[in-house]
């Protein structure tokens, strides 16, 4: 049979195997949760860029939608050098 100490290295094998079995699935777990979080990063950090530019070129738009109405609110100010508008 055995002895108590064969059955002691036997079972520390099997037990150390098994917690090295958790150990690694630990590691892939968390390994796979950092990648998922990398990547959607990377794709919010996408869509952040594309927004902010989407803002800018609104508002360069703006801008110039504001330009327009100040030229166009000078052309209709009475004494600006448009049409006349009274009597």
């Amino acid at each position: 049979m055995f002895t108590t100490a064969q059955v002691l290295i036997l079972l520390a094998a099997v037990a150390g195997s098994g917690g090295m079995a958790a150990g690694a699935a630990l590691l892939w777990v968390r390994l796979r949760r950092v990648e998922r979080e990398r990547l959607s990063r990377e794709v919010l950090e996408g869509e952040v860029r594309a927004l902010q530019e989407h803002l800018v070129a609104l508002e360069d738009h703006v801008e110039r939608l504001g330009a327009r109405v100040e030229f166009t609110e000078r052309l209709l100010s009475p004494g600006a050098g448009g049409p006349p508008t009274g009597p």
